[in-house]
């Protein structure tokens, strides 16, 4: 299941250049998008991933997790882990945001300046409600 989500969130981009997803606890959302990472640079000619989390202990806790999974299909060079949306993409580039409602209701007007011009796959395990709905919708 994790797989086909990657891959069907990777494909879509060409149609839907920026996604939500939500991915409850515990439905492997960690491993979805190390997956969809991978997927990204090895078979949709994407030049980089970059992997946004909301924290240090989020972030180191997946690279760790998947570091191996990664080398092993010679991507290591190609995969940017951040803790902000404080970097530079190029054109060819994926971002992956994990928690990305954090990034979202933190800043909405930086989070809208960041997202305009870039391919993003944003996951979150946050349902959202009817007062906070109308926000994901006017910056995604």
């Amino acid at each position: 299941m994790q797989y086909a989500v990657a891959t069907y969130a990777v494909t879509s981009l060409h149609k839907k250049p920026k996604q939500l997803w939500q991915i409850l606890a515990g439905q492997g959302k960690s491993r979805i998008i190390a997956t969809a990472a991978i997927y990204a640079l090895t078979e949709r000619d994407f030049q980089n991933v970059h992997i946004v989390y909301p924290s240090k202990h989020l972030m180191v806790r997946d690279k760790e997790t998947y570091t191996q999974q990664i080398d092993l299909v010679d991507c290591e060079e190609k995969v940017h882990y951040h803790e902000d949306l404080e970097f530079e993409t190029n054109k060819g580039d994926l971002v992956i945001i994990d928690e990305v409602d954090y990034f979202i209701y933190s800043d909405p007007k930086a989070f809208y300046k960041f997202q305009v011009t870039r391919k993003i796959i944003g996951f979150t395990a946050t349902a959202s409600t009817k007062a906070i709905k109308g926000l994901e919708h006017s910056v995604f």
